[in-house]
């Protein structure tokens, strides 16, 4: 077993208060927060990725799973399914941020090639990973990093600002647990991945209303809940943001005892409407065919 990225409860739940609270945290700092631009040499996201990474969204994992940032689970060229957001139940929530800040996501993307002052020590595909940090004072702070990936070893680019060089890549600050800048980003690169193809293996509930976009990974039991929560009035807090409407449903059946059948759901087209909002099941993606049961 590999280093885990973060802490889990053996209890946690979908109807735990701070997996509601942890996901409106990720609505409000993705979509209702404005970027800042840090008065430093080192790179931020532009508004055009801002812009990319809001429509593509925000995926927020179970709060039972575990995701290691060790070693891939398979090559990254091969998991990588395009630009990707990463909630900060992946190593970023209150305890993991700086004393300022209540949350924050990660995203990879490929690279067209690797811009100064970052520069390849190690050969593979270019990839961007762009850091996005939530502060307490309503900014969304943001900073680029670069790697290459060959297979399973990622190698993350060093960086010189020459005669102005500012910055140690090699160097420990205490905020990292004594790991370096570049150890980190090797680690942070292998939780986005291994997110990636865990997500790939999972099933999920993605909802999109009015330009907000965010899928949380699931099992049958919060199936069950999306259907449940079409029989119940929707809150103030539904009607803002119907997500919340969904996990304060699943809440409400757990505690009722209340079962639903999903099977002919999950054999139809699996979409509902609730609040104006679309909620659609995804399931797994197939596995290859070498690798199904029973494949011939």
């Amino acid at each position: 077993m590999g280093q885990v990225s973060y802490s889990v409860s053996p209890d946690a739940k979908w109807d735990s208060d701070s997996f509601e609270d942890q996901i409106a945290g990720t609505i409000i700092a993705l979509y209702e927060r404005p970027t800042h631009v840090e008065d430093s040499d080192w790179p931020c996201a532009s508004a055009s990725e801002i812009e990319a990474i809001r429509k593509r969204g925000a995926y927020v994992q179970h709060p039972n799973r575990m995701v290691f940032n060790d070693e891939l689970d398979a090559e990254l060229d091969r998991i990588y399914t395009g630009l990707f957001v990463e909630s900060e139940v992946q190593g970023m929530g209150r305890d993991s941020c700086a004393p300022d800040a209540y949350g924050g996501f990660e995203v990879i993307k490929r690279a067209p090639s690797i811009p100064k002052p970052f520069y390849a020590v190690g050969p593979g595909t270019p990839y961007c990973m762009i850091g996005m940090t939530a502060k307490d004072d309503g900014r969304l702070v943001t900073h680029k990093s670069y790697f290459t990936a060959n297979g399973k070893i990622i190698y993350p680019c060093a960086v010189d600002y020459g005669k102005r060089k500012r910055w140690n890549y090699t160097h420990r600050p205490p905020v990292l647990d004594g790991l370096s800048i570049a150890e980190n980003d090797v680690k942070r690169a292998i939780m986005i991945a291994n997110t990636i193809s865990d997500r790939k293996c999972q099933w999920g509930i993605a909802s999109s209303d009015s330009g907000v976009s965010v899928e949380l990974q699931c099992y049958h039991d919060e199936v069950k809940s999306l259907l449940y929560a079409r029989s119940l009035p929707m809150t103030a807090t539904g009607r803002k943001r119907p997500i919340l409407h969904l996990v304060a449903s699943h809440r409400r059946r757990i505690k009722e005892g209340i079962d639903i059948d999903i099977e002919q759901f999950l054999r139809g087209v699996r979409k509902v409407e609730m609040g104006g909002a679309i909620f659609e099941v995804r399931s797994p993606d197939p596995l290859p065919k070498k690798l199904a049961p029973n494949a011939r």
